[in-house]
């Protein structure tokens, strides 16, 4: 041990998150470069950086110290008092032991003592006591609160308590940093008494940063995690909680020197040695107790027999081979645990695919883990998985994203609840964050902010892999390093950018990453809830990245979402639904010629990885003949390769001739055209030219990749020398080295390609073969964004599919195919046997789900739909009324409704709108009276009778402009016919009136646009000057468009929703998408005489039609008013009559039952009695309590004295009226 030295035992690095700033490799940089021989690592209430911080130490041969300042809750940590959440308490592992029982401890702080902060109580921490020491903690520690207090009772109550619990491993911690409350207060007291208790006394400084010179650095990531609004400097009390050298501590603790001493004696009891060697895999449970490799092997060969029925020497030999290597690297219980899964998603029907290089295994294959075949495909299985590698292979899996969540379930079931969990995953601040943040904080004006960001390039075309950082980007941008060096504003927030960047900045749960373990995982790994929690049951997070997790010997797999082979899941099953189809995917044929060509009409929107604008030019380009050509692209169309896809096109099509740096390679770059496009061909060239194993093959394209300089000339020395062993020249060594170099970094993984090209080629197949049934899948699953379904009802109308708008009689829950009809035979329109549907010639179109309208729920308006499918369309707001008053529609979902036209075959909109509160008022009487029986009784009459209405319908006019925006704004485009639209049509010379007018060649143009209003935000910039962002509404789609300070004094008139706006813009790329910024502009009107020259003549005809129809109607009286009953005075008593109408009054009773029989008693003696002399229908009037209604009954009867009776003896002589 080192003399006069010292050893941090109290320190918080980046991953304290607002209470630290230190990277774990400087922590352990200057623990040597001070000479220290151990430090620790005590982050509050977590472990996350304990591996990295075990490896970094163990680099800079420094003893690592793991340790955790919890939180520690007052009473159980289960109960929740906000006055005294919780105290501090510093904790350390003093060996194997203790580190797994910190581990348990940071776990169940997690799990079970969350509130405000993970927590523990002092139950768990006696349970879990071994291995631990434990300082007395910070000023906020429990001891040092009792010590402000002066209750020495508490004092010595809690003192007692921890050493009993933890011996001689209890230490009394004191700090000493200025204007803390209290804290020399603290310090005198254990000084005073630490040798009368018996309990040794140790020192430590609340360290937060790594030296004197970051406290900037601290204060700004302080605030820019916590989101300050502005930059508080209040935060730390002075400049010493940094990392100090031994020298200055003993200086600052000279009075009790032997605490100082104390610290090399704890570090000296601390032995910890994290085993790396170790695999976790989950022991597979295999019938009759067979081992692993052997059940593997039975499987395989019988998945071989099952796909390749005559296998010949080359594939016997690969599946040879293949186990082998698994049988050497004891991975057989991981394929068997992926094969289980596989099981399971395969009887569940669960659409999935691997990504990556496991697609190259034939193993795999055998399996049925994968559909694609290795060989055939020419993948190369040790791009997945060799011996010189020795690594856990990566096996990754998409599944249908709407059914992810019952794999995990599987999973948790199989495996047990304590043996899964998610990966976490940390958060950086990147090169433009770190300007956007150190600015906010700075409070320096926006715009100013973002033009320096943009001036940081997004990616190092010499590495386009690799993060960009601001240093790179001075050297790489003339302009900005001609700013930085003569603008001293921008130079100031450089600095202050880079003292951030890098920083972690928070937690967040890996996309995709699942671990399953052997043995419960907090016995190895800390686990807490995900940052937001899905349910008390989401599973849990692990507190170690998957970098820590592989060097722990831990089995992770990626569980990747894919919404993709959902909508193609969905395609299947609705093309079954519709034609009585049944899709095998892995029968698809792959020669289609349909579509072949709308790949190469580029007609890809919605096909999988096809389709963004630049992919569409080069798709075109190409015209695509094979699987293999769409996989090239896929893997080409990144930064990088980009530069190499003319080169391809132009030799797919004898533009150019295809050229071979050596006539042996010509097998290896055939297929693309002699362009270097997939890792595996670096493989196959280097085991080719080289002589490289491909094992060896592999490592070599992974160091090439790393672009180290002294890496890279070791590894061309290698290949130089293998060249020439292999019997090549030395010249041909070099020009295929200089050849491959580039490509060694981003060559694109073959296996990877190949499983994504058949997703895309899967969605091209649908929609050229099922275009209406794709395209309504597609906008199903798009339909929380309005700006995307815009887009795709644009697509369908290039694709002459008629999109409708929303209609109560015809639309389901989503979106979904139709064949429209006649009028006189639309009864049709959504219940079409599946040979009608099938062979139908001509167009099929797509309903507009009634619950994908902005503000409905599907739930909302299920019952709608039932109702319509078991009982026939609506034929009137009142039979609507009649019918949803079992289950009421509620006016916040009935108003859009309305306001996109679903209403419009049975009522005006006109007329609905203002009735909204009369109608849902009547569902909802309607509603109560069958809750309370009385309605039950009306279905006694049959569905002559209608039940009483108060409706009393009124009409207000709504324009065109009103109409455009609530269809636009509901529904994200404009579906019923618009005179506006056709009108705005014919500015589209002169004026932008659609986004597709707008694309990358036209950023930073001065243009003139015609659009509408949607919405606008209010924002404020760094300077607190407000600007607007406005969403404005084109014809075929919104885009934003900013309002900056200076153009928002003159244009507040211009900004309200649903106003027609010609503007002077200029248009801006930003992220890749374009914006539009505002100059100037103008409010454009509509007048209706314009107007009627752009109503079709079919519009004219049906607004004819039902203006008949109301006027025949008005003369009639309403049935469906209530009328008013005169009530006759108590005294009067009115003789029963031989003739006159007949009215009752049926006085309910508390026995429903009962009275139901009455009702059936009275409508068989009216029917008796019916008359067809009589023109008066019998008025009957029901009274429950204080409620009462009335109605008209399809009867006329022949009045008698002989009925006058048998009524009378029914509802009582008083109750029987004749007028």
């Amino acid at each position: 041990m080192v003399e006069k030295s010292f050893v941090h035992l109290h320190n918080h690095s980046e991953f304290s998150f607002i209470d630290g700033s230190s990277s774990l490799k400087s922590m352990a940089k200057l623990a040597k470069k001070y000479g220290m021989p151990a430090i620790a690592l005590t982050d509050h209430g977590n472990l996350y950086g304990a591996i990295d911080f075990y490896n970094e130490c163990k680099k800079e041969n420094i003893k690592p110290i793991i340790g955790c300042e919890f939180y520690v809750a007052p009473k159980a940590r289960q109960d929740k008092d906000p006055s005294h959440a919780y105290d501090h308490l510093t904790v350390i592992a003093k060996n194997n032991t203790g580190y797994k029982n910190l581990i348990k401890l940071v776990s169940i702080s997690n799990l079970e003592g969350f509130y405000y902060r993970p927590r523990i109580d002092k139950e768990i921490l006696k349970k879990y006591k071994e291995g631990l020491i434990v300082l007395s903690g910070c000023p906020s520690a429990e001891l040092s609160k009792k010590i402000i207090s002066g209750d020495n009772q508490k004092i010595h109550e809690t003192i007692s308590w921890f050493k009993e619990t933890f011996k001689e491993d209890y230490y009394l911690e004191i700090m000493r940093h200025e204007l803390v409350p209290d804290q020399e207060k603290i310090n005198q007291w254990i000084i005073n008494n630490y040798k009368e208790l018996g309990i040794k006394i140790v020192a430590t400084n609340d360290n937060h940063y790594e030296t004197a010179k970051d406290y900037d650095k601290e204060i700004l990531l302080k605030n820019v995690r916590s989101n300050s609004p502005n930059g508080r400097k209040d935060i730390l009390e002075d400049n010493s909680y940094y990392i100090m050298p031994p020298e200055e501590v003993r200086e600052k603790f000279s009075d009790i020197i032997e605490a100082c001493d104390n610290t090399l004696e704890i570090a000296e009891k601390c032995e910890l040695k994290i085993d790396f060697s170790q695999t976790m895999i989950p022991e597979f449970a295999t019938p009759d107790k067979k081992d692993a490799f052997t059940y593997l092997k039975e499987l395989c060969y019988e998945g071989l027999k099952l796909n390749f029925p005559e296998a010949s020497d080359e594939i016997n030999k690969r599946l040879e081979y293949e186990l082998s290597v698994i049988k050497e690297t004891d991975f057989a219980d991981y394929f068997l645990v992926v094969w289980d899964i596989f099981q399971f998603v395969n009887n569940k029907k669960i659409l999935t695919t691997l990504r990556g290089s496991a697609t190259a295994s034939l193993v795999l294959f055998c399996l049925g883990i994968t559909k694609i075949d290795p060989v055939k495909n020419k993948l190369v299985f040790e791009r997945f998985l060799n011996i010189e590698r020795k690594e856990m292979p990566d096996i990754d899996i998409d599944f249908q994203d709407d059914r992810r969540k019952e794999v995990l379930e599987y999973c948790t079931e199989k495996y047990g609840s304590d043996h899964i969990a998610q990966i976490i995953a940390f958060s950086k601040i990147k090169a433009k964050g770190s300007i956007r943040d150190a600015g906010r904080v700075m409070e320096l004006p926006l715009s100013f902010v973002d033009k320096v960001a943009k001036l940081i390039p997004n990616r190092d075309p010499n590495n386009p892999t690799s993060d960009m950082t601001l240093e790179k980007a001075l050297n790489m941008s003339p302009e900005l390093r001609q700013e930085y060096d003569t603008n001293e504003d921008i130079r100031n927030l450089f600095e202050n950018a880079k003292k951030i960047e890098g920083s972690v900045r928070n937690i967040q749960t890996h996309a995709a990453g699942v671990i399953i373990s052997k043995d419960p995982l907090d016995n190895v790994v800390p686990i807490q809830r995900p940052p937001v929690i899905e349910g008390n049951d989401s599973t849990p997070l692990t507190q170690f990245e998957m970098f820590a997790l592989a060097d722990l010997g831990l089995l992770k797999m990626d569980f990747l979402g894919l919404s993709n082979l959902t909508i193609i899941d969905q395609t299947v099953r609705m093309i079954e639904k519709k034609t009585g189809e049944i899709i095998d995917l892995n029968s698809v044929p792959k020669d289609d010629t349909k579509t072949f060509d709308l790949l190469s009409d580029a007609k890809t929107s919605g096909v999988f990885q096809l389709e963004s604008s630049g992919m569409k030019r080069y798709i075109k380009e190409l015209k695509p003949t094979s699987i293999n050509d769409i996989s090239a692209m896929i893997a080409l169309y990144r930064p990088g390769p980009m530069e190499h896809i003319s080169t391809f096109i132009n030799s797919k099509h004898g533009k150019i001739p295809i050229k071979y740096p050596h006539e042996s390679l010509e097998s290896i770059l055939k297929e693309t055209y002699g362009i270097i496009v997939y890792q595996d061909q670096v493989l196959l060239i280097a085991q080719s030219i080289a002589g490289y194993s491909l094992g060896d093959a592999d490592s070599f394209r992974k160091a090439m990749g790393k672009k180290i300089p002294q890496v890279m000339a070791e590894e061309k020395g290698k290949f130089i020398q293998g060249t020439l062993d292999n019997g090549f020249s030395k010249e041909l060594g070099e020009k295929v080295f200089e050849l491959i170099e580039p490509f060694a970094g981003y060559a694109f993984n073959k296996a990877h390609s190949v499983s994504y090209a058949m997703i895309g080629y899967w969605t091209a197949y649908f929609k050229a073969n099922y275009p209406e049934i794709f395209m309504s899948v597609l906008m199903k699953n798009s339909s929380d964004d309005k700006e995307k379904i815009s887009t795709l009802i644009a697509e369908c109308n290039s694709m002459n599919i008629a999109v409708s708008g929303p209609n109560i009689n015809m639309s389901e829950i989503d979106f979904e195919p139709y064949i429209y009809r006649d009028v006189e035979d639309r009864e049709e329109d959504t219940i079409i046997d599946i040979e009608t549907y099938k062979n139908f010639e001509g167009n099929k179109s797509i309903s507009y789900g009634l619950g994908t309208i902005k503000n409905i729920s599907s739930n909302a308006i299920t019952p709608l739909v039932e109702e319509r499918k078991n009982n026939g369309k609506f034929k009137s707001i009142e039979d609507f009324i009649t019918r949803m008053s079992k289950n009421p529609i509620a006016k916040g979902s009935l108003e859009p409704l309305i306001k996109v036209g679903a209403f419009d075959e049975i009522e005006k909109r006109e007329i609905l709108l203002p009735s909204i509160e009369k109608i849902a008022t009547e569902m909802s009487r309607r509603n109560e009276l069958e809750n309370s029986g009385q309605a039950n009784m009306f279905d006694l009459f049959g569905d002559e009778v209608k039940v009483p209405l108060n409706l009393n319908l009124i009409e207000a006019e709504v324009d065109y402009k009103e109409r455009m925006f609530w269809e636009r704004d509901l529904l994200g485009t404009v579906l019923s016919e618009n005179p506006i639209n056709k009108k705005i049509e014919t500015y589209s010379n002169s004026h932008i009136v659609m986004a597709g007018q707008l694309n990358s060649e036209r950023a930073n143009a001065q243009v003139k646009v015609i659009g509408q209003v949607i919405s606008t935000t209010k924002r404020t910039t760094r300077a607190k000057e407000m600007f607007l962002i406005c969403q404005l509404g084109l014809l075929d789609n919104a885009i934003e468009l900013v309002i900056w300070p200076d153009k928002m004094e003159g244009s507040q008139d211009l900004w309200e929703n649903g106003t027609y706006l010609e503007l002077s813009v200029k248009t801006n790329l930003r992220n890749g998408s374009t914006n539009l910024i505002f100059e100037d502009g103008k409010r454009l009107e509509f007048e209706n005489n314009e107007l009627e020259k752009f109503v079709s003549k079919e519009t004219i005809d049906l607004n004819k039609d039902k203006e008949l129809f109301y006027k025949q109607e008005e003369p009639k009286e309403d049935p469906f008013v209530e009328k008013e009953i005169i009530e006759s005075l108590p005294n009067e008593v009115i003789e029963p009559s031989t003739s006159g109408n007949l009215h009752l009054e049926f006085i309910g009773s508390k026995n429903l039952i009962e009275d139901k029989y009455k009702f059936e008693d009275i409508m068989k003696i009216l029917l008796e009695n019916r008359s067809e002399e009589q023109k008066e229908n019998v008025l009957i009037k029901i009274i429950y309590d204080e409620k009462s209604i009335e109605l008209e009954l399809p009867i006329c009867v022949n009045v008698t004295e002989e009925l006058n009776s048998k009524l009378d003896s029914i509802i009582g002589q008083n109750n029987v009226i004749i007028t």
